[in-house]
């Protein structure tokens, strides 16, 4: 997963009715690979998982430069000609699909890539503003307008350099 530009975790994404909501975090990496500061985001979308099921996690994956652009916007409603399929799973696996952003979810044990339609993402500015002290937006954080972190996001950027940047 060198290609990754962005991604986007969504732990414990839960069912309300039909649709599944979900707080999250997105960080992106800059053209050094160092991964940014993060920003904060909500989901709402149909996930097509048992429906007895109560919660999954999702992942998103941005690999273009163009799924890199929908995520980074305030507010990212799927549209229909962005490539978004299931994602291919293995720490071998070479991505080599027509997609822009590959999307996994994982229910119990099982972590599989999965295919996502009507998804919208939000940024949530709320907490963006409660973790920073002061209001930044995502477009400013994925596109490292803002490189001052507080210390709470030293794990999740040295994570995501253990794991899309540094793999042999």
């Amino acid at each position: 997963m060198r290609e990754a530009r962005a991604i986007a975790v969504f732990p414990k994404v839960r069912r309300d009715g039909p649709i599944h909501r979900g707080v999250g975090i997105v960080g992106s990496a800059d053209t050094l690979g160092q991964w940014l500061p993060p920003a904060f985001v909500t989901l709402a979308r149909t996930i097509p998982v048992d429906r007895r099921l109560k919660m999954s996690d999702v992942i998103l994956v941005a690999i273009t430069r163009r799924g890199f652009d929908y995520m980074a916007q305030d507010e990212f409603v799927l549209p229909e000609d962005l490539r978004l399929p299931a994602g291919p799973v293995g720490r071998d696996v070479r991505v080599d699909l027509d997609a822009d952003i590959l999307a996994y979810a994982r229910v119990g044990r099982l972590f599989a890539g999965v295919s996502l339609a009507e998804l919208s993402i939000r940024e949530d500015a709320i907490a963006m503003e409660s973790f920073y002290g002061v209001s930044h937006g995502l477009h400013d954080l994925l596109f490292g307008f803002v490189l001052r972190a507080p210390a709470g996001a030293s794990g999740w950027r040295r994570s995501l350099g253990l794991s899309f940047r540094e793999l042999p």
